[in-house]
């Protein structure tokens, strides 16, 4: 958040929020989380006129559906990968899973999609959920799995 006036309820968010909705490519962030925590803090301040770098001025009637519907991206994006990852016995690779994802939304497969999956994947993995082997996305955290063949090897 760059700026809140909170007495005449405008806020200035820079380029801190990046809304699907207005654009044919997928969002770009770099941490799915902090997007979502942004968002709700956002939220709390309530301003009445959201000023952003990235898109026209929205009044609050534009910008909480614009939010809610960025929230839901980001748990869709999340399951979609968690739930392709789990069904691939293989594994999966960043450029399948980005793929995959643009296929899903009709978006184009570009490099800053390519950045945002590898984003989710990379909070994906530090909550343990997904781990990387040779390359591939795997289901489930790979300290456990790396014990279990350490005691079996």
């Amino acid at each position: 958040i760059s700026l809140f006036l909170p007495d005449d309820e405008i806020l200035l968010c820079s380029d801190a929020v990046v809304l699907s909705g207005f654009s044919r490519q997928l969002p770009e962030y770099s941490n799915p989380d902090l997007l979502r925590a942004t968002l709700e803090r956002i939220s709390s301040l309530n301003p009445r006129l959201l000023l952003s770098g990235r898109f026209q001025p929205l009044p609050r009637e534009r910008w909480e559906p614009a939010f809610e519907e960025n929230r839901k991206l980001i748990d869709i994006i999340e399951t979609f990968l968690l739930r392709s990852i789990e069904r691939s016995a293989a594994g999966v690779d960043l450029a399948e899973l980005a793929g995959a994802v643009c296929a899903r939304f009709s978006r184009p497969l570009t490099a800053s999609a390519c950045r945002t999956i590898e984003s989710h994947l990379m909070t994906l993995q530090s909550k343990g959920k997904i781990h990387l082997e040779g390359g591939r996305w795997r289901f489930g955290g790979g300290e456990l799995l790396q014990i279990v063949r350490t005691k079996r090897g």
